[in-house]
Parts: structure tokens; sequence; C-alpha cells
């Protein structure tokens, strides 16, 4: 999980302000702060407001206030509401903080649970409908929206945020409570770990089906050629995550930007590949299941980060052989570490190679060479936006790959009778590969730029080495190989088959 001094930071900075939705004290004194998230659908997440008293206001009873005429799902556009000052005296004597300075509008003003999605709006527009000495409450028409990016920067006007978020279950209160007291990063007992919501995936699907009508020899019959390629794909993991973002709306600008994150479990896949033809080819990315969401935020107009989970699977392949083929990629992600941008510290990865059957069944009158490498890349996005002015999306890639090929020849037996028969005779070679990768499309300036991309851990293992036919061999293991890049094979139309080439597929190899 996350190192103890990130965790209990982020633990920290969400407890110091946490359940500071106090709605019967009014935000009229600059400064603001607002709580959400339940750690399952949303990411636990505090976001507080500081600046002057001028620029931010309070519309919820609490500031003497009753609105009507706002949407609770009001999320995108403008609002058209009416405020009416009402209450106890000692609520209505705070009605007057809204239109300090002369006027409401361009101010930003906490909204009331009932209204809206967001905790905080700006006023575009207001005009009074009403006064106090007309027999009745004052009233104001309001206009709404979340467009902080046009508040216009004049004389002094400042108004700074402060943005912490992690999401974790309900059970990270109690984690609260015991750090809240401590004096700045107290310890973190490792035993209390963070469980966010697990993610299981298993499906099976066609990855890959093209075939070729080939010609007739000397007045024989045609015949079809084809390559398809099926996967069974299982997926396990766990995926934490925090932000630590600052800056100020007014004006605007970014200071603090970090996202940590933690991912820990398994891929596997499994690849039935079954080729009479020749050719080489790459399926490209293909999407195996639909995306996940995972725990994101959303403080709209300021800060909105949402996280989802993906799997992509991919098959290069140079084939120049009939043959049925099971091969497959397994790897266990124990700690998967992220600190994004690199700036703001050290990523770490560990990985684990696991094995998964391989069977190989091929024509034997023939030479036959391959390679086949099959991807199973999960990864992890998170699309940020922050004031309109800044949107990227960071991503993770565990991109898990199993290289498999093969090398052999046909030759010809005689028997004491006679009669003669085809053997087949060579080697066949399995390889397991991870790159873990990190990077972001798009910028958030000053922070980071488009285009970042960094390696957080890569291995390339030898999973077996087999020959057989004559002269066999014993099962090998030979350890690690140098490190090596994916390469991804040209993509070229499917050839026929030589006449002659196939035949009875002979099981060859079975590990």
């Amino acid at each position: 999980m996350f190192d103890k001094r990130t965790l209990a930071l982020y633990i920290t900075l969400v407890a110091t302000v946490f359940a500071r939705n106090d709605w019967t004290q009014p935000c009229i004194s600059g400064s603001c702060s607002y709580d959400t998230g339940d750690g399952v659908k949303t990411a636990y997440s505090s976001l507080a407001l500081n600046g002057d008293p001028s620029v931010l206001s309070d519309i919820t009873t609490a500031a003497g206030w009753e609105i009507s005429g706002c949407n609770p799902g009001w999320k995108t556009g403008a609002a058209n509401v009416v405020v009416t000052c009402t209450g106890s005296a000692k609520q209505m004597a705070h009605c007057d903080h809204l239109f300090q300075g002369g006027n409401a509008m361009n101010k930003v003003v906490r909204l009331p649970q009932d209204c809206g999605v967001g905790p905080f709006a700006r006023v575009v527009r207001s005009s009074q409908v009403q006064r106090r000495d007309e027999g009745g409450p004052e009233m104001h028409a309001l206009t709404l929206d979340y467009n902080f990016d046009q508040l216009p920067a004049t004389g002094n006007r400042t108004l700074s945020f402060n943005i912490a978020s992690l999401n974790a279950p309900s059970d990270v209160q109690g984690q609260r409570r015991r750090l809240y007291p401590l004096p700045r990063f107290g310890s973190f007992d490792k035993s209390s770990t963070i469980n966010a919501p697990p993610i299981h995936l298993t499906t099976g699907i066609p990855l890959f089906n093209q075939s070729i009508d080939c010609p007739a020899a000397d007045g024989g019959i045609g015949f079809s050629a084809a390559l398809g390629v099926n996967a069974d794909v299982t997926v396990d993991a766990l995926v934490s995550m925090a932000f630590q973002v600052s800056g100020s709306i007014l004006p605007p600008k970014l200071d603090v930007f970090k996202l940590t994150g933690t991912l820990n479990g398994s891929a596997a896949v499994d690849f039935d590949i079954t080729a009479n033809a020749h050719g080489s080819f790459s399926t490209g990315p293909i999407p195996i299941f639909p995306p996940v969401g995972i725990p994101g935020l959303d403080f709209i107009g300021i800060f909105t980060a949402g996280p989802e989970f993906l799997v992509n699977a991919q098959l290069d392949a140079d084939l120049n052989l009939e043959a049925d083929i099971k091969t497959g990629v397994e790897w266990t992600f124990p700690n998967v570490e992220v600190v994004f941008p690199p700036s703001q510290g050290n990523s770490s990865a560990q990985a684990i190679p696991g094995q998964r059957p391989l069977n190989l069944s091929v024509g034997t009158n023939v030479t036959a060479s391959g390679n086949i490498t099959g991807h199973l890349i999960p990864r992890v996005q998170v699309g940020v936006t922050i004031l309109k002015f800044a949107t990227a999306q960071i991503f993770v890639d565990l991109d898990t790959s199993a290289t498999f090929g093969l090398q052999a020849e046909a030759g010809a037996a005689a028997s004491t009778d006679g009669s003669s028969s085809t053997s087949l005779s060579g080697c066949a070679q399995l390889d397991a590969g991870v790159a873990i990768r990190a990077g972001a499309v798009g910028a958030i300036k000053p922070i980071f730029d488009d285009g970042i991309n960094f390696t957080i851990f890569s291995e390339d293992v030898n999973i077996a080495k087999q020959c057989f036919g004559k002269p066999s061999s014993k099962r090998e293991y030979v350890g690690l190989l140098e490190s090596r890049h994916v390469s991804h094979v040209e993509k070229r139309n499917l050839l026929c088959p030589s006449l002659g080439e196939g035949g009875v597929l002979e099981s060859v190899l079975s590990l």
C-alpha cells in the first residue's frame, strides 16, 4: 500500500478538514470547506477555500438565505434561483454579507446541500426582487454557474484552494481519528490497511479471425487457409489513489499537484491459436472489458478526477507453419506504487511471473518457424481537469507479455520393411516479459508538460526452452534474459501455405 509518510500525509490532510460540513456556521470569514465521499462510489475528498471575505460568501440557511428554484441534479450550464433572507435574527444578520462591496456578482458562494452537485458556484448576475421595507422578506434573483475561470481578477481579490482526496472505505474514519491527534506525520500501523473496492474480471473473447481462399493445384480442389486467435482472460486488482492539489482561483494558477497510487493483483491470459496460413500480423490493442470506474472526485469547476480501470490485449505474430498453439502469460503484482509526476517522488514495483500451459501441435512434413507475442495490458487512467484551463489524462500501463518462438524441420526416416515416415525436430522457447510505465497525455502547467512518460519497472524472464525430435532434450530453465523492448510486427495480408504443406498435426510439445 502507500508508504508510511505518504499515507499518513493524505489521511491527515483528509482528517484535518473532514466533518467540517457544519451547516450551522456561515462561510463569511473568507474561509470555507466542503467534505464529501464514501470511498465506494466517490473518493473521500475535502476542498478548502481561503481568500478575501468580499469574494467568498454563503447562500445557505446558516447565512440567512433560503433558496428556491434550484435543481439538486444541476451540473452544467446556469441555474436561475431566488434567495430569500429568512430565519432567526442571528442568521438574517448575515444576509448583507452576500452584497459586501456593493454587489453579489462574481462572488463565489457556498450552496445548500439540495442545490446542484457542486459545493460552490459563481454568481453571474443578481437583481433584487423584493426589499425588506416593502412589507415582506428581502428577495433576490441570482444566476449561478460553475465557471470559476471567468471570475475577473480585479483589485486585490484572491481566492485559494486546497484539495485532499483518498479513495478508501468507511473504516478509514477510524484511522482518521487515530491519526488526527498526532503531530504532523505521526506513525502509521501497516496492519491497518486501506482496501478499495476490489476488481475481478474474467472472460473469453475472440481476438483475431481471418481466412483466405487458396488456389487449387493441377485441377484439384481449392481450399481455405485461416488464422484464428481466442483468449481467456482473468484479471484481479486492488487500486487505491490519493490526490493533493493546491493553487488559486484568483488569480488562476496551480501550485501543487501530486497523485499517489498503489495497485496489487494479478493478470493472466491463455491464447488458443489455430494457424494454417502464413504471414505477419498485429491485432493492435483490443479492449477486453468495458472500463471499470474507480472512486473519483468532482468539485465541479475547480477540480475533477475520473479514474477507471481498463484491460487491453494484443497479439503480434510472424508465422510460417501449420499449427495449433496454446500459450499464455501470467504475472502477479504484489505491490506497484506510483507517484506522479515523477518530480514529486519515486515510484516502485514488484512483479512475479507465473506459467501457463503450453501445448504445440504442428504439421510434420515441412520446415516450420514462427514467433508469437501475446500481451495483456491492464491500465489505470485518470482524467484530470483543473479550473478548465488544465486537462490531462494520466495513465499507468502494466504491459505483460509472453513470447513463443519455434524453429523446426521435417526429416524422412526409413524403416526395415521399406516404408518411410516423417519426423519433426526442432526447438521451442517461451519467454515472459513485463513493462510497467506511467505517463500523461496533456499538460498540467507548470507542474508537468505534455508527453511525459517513464518506466517504473521492466523485466524479461525465460520460462522454458525445450528441443524435440532427434536429438531431444529435457525441459530447461535458463533464468533471466537481457531486457528487450516489445516489438510490434508490421501488419500485412495473410498468405496461402505452399502446396504440400500441412497434413496431420502432431503434438510435439506440452509444458
